[in-house]
C-alpha cells in the first residue's frame, strides 16, 4: 500500500511507517511526511510515537501551528500534557522561520485580509445572498484590492520568498477575488507565475 491508501484504507500503522520512510528519503518533503505519520500514529492511538514524529517534523522544519490545532487527525492528543508542550515549539519554530522572510508583518497582513475575505463569502454562503451580504462581500473585495495593488506597485508580487507560502497562496486569493479590476489581475498574472516557477521548483 502507498501510504495515502493506507490511511484511506484506515490502517494506521502502515500509514505511519509509509510516510516516515518518505521523510527518511526525501528530504525536501521530510516535514510534511513526519507530520503525516504523527497523524497516523495519532489515529491508531499510539501517543508516544505521535508525539515523537510531531518533534521530528518540527525539527524537520514544520511550524503550522494553526493547522497543528485544526487537524482533527491529532484531536485524540489535545488533552495530553504534551500538547501544550508541541504548540510551544510550532511557536517557536514559527518565529525562527519568520525571521527569514523579506516582510514577516506583511504577511500577518496578507493572512487577516484572507481571513476577513473567507468570513466575508463564508456568511454570504450560509445567508443565501442576502442583498446586504452580497454588498459586504464587495466592500472587502474593493479595500483587499486597492492595498493589493499598493503592495505590487511598492513591492512587486509578494511571493514566498518576501511573506512565505502561506502569505503568497493568500495574496494570490486576494487577486483571483478583485474581480472588478480586471487590468489588475492581468498585470498579477504574470508576476504569480514567475514567483512559483522561482520558489516553487
Amino acid at each position: 500500500l502507498t501510504a495515502q491508501a493506507a490511511y484511506d484504507a484506515k490502517d494506521w500503522a502502515t500509514c505511519a511507517a509509509q510516510f516516515t520512510e518518505v521523510a527518511a528519503r526525501d528530504a525536501k518533503h521530510a516535514a510534511g511526511a513526519y507530520y503525516n505519520s504523527a497523524c497516523c500514529y495519532a489515529l491508531g492511538g499510539q501517543a508516544d510515537r505521535a508525539f515523537a514524529t510531531l518533534e521530528q517534523a518540527i525539527g524537520a522544519g514544520y511550524y503550522d501551528r494553526a493547522q497543528t490545532e485544526a487537524d482533527a487527525d491529532l484531536a485524540g492528543l489535545h488533552a495530553d500534557p504534551r500538547w501544550a508542550t508541541t504548540l510551544a515549539d510550532l511557536d517557536r519554530a514559527e518565529a525562527t522561520w519568520e525571521k527569514s522572510l523579506g516582510d514577516p508583518a506583511l504577511r500577518k497582513e496578507l493572512l487577516a485580509m484572507r481571513d476577513q475575505d473567507q468570513a466575508a463569502r463564508n456568511a454570504q454562503i450560509a445567508g443565501k445572498a442576502a442583498p446586504a451580504l452580497n454588498a459586504k462581500v464587495v466592500e472587502v473585495d474593493r479595500k483587499d484590492t486597492a492595498r493589493m495593488k499598493e503592495i505590487v506597485a511598492k513591492l512587486g508580487w509578494p511571493g514566498i520568498k518576501l511573506v512565505g507560502k502561506g502569505g503568497a497562496q493568500a495574496a494570490w486569493l486576494l487577486v483571483q477575488h478583485a474581480d472588478l479590476d480586471h487590468a489588475f489581475q492581468k498585470q498579477c498574472l504574470p508576476l504569480i507565475e514567475r514567483d512559483r516557477h522561482i520558489d516553487l521548483g
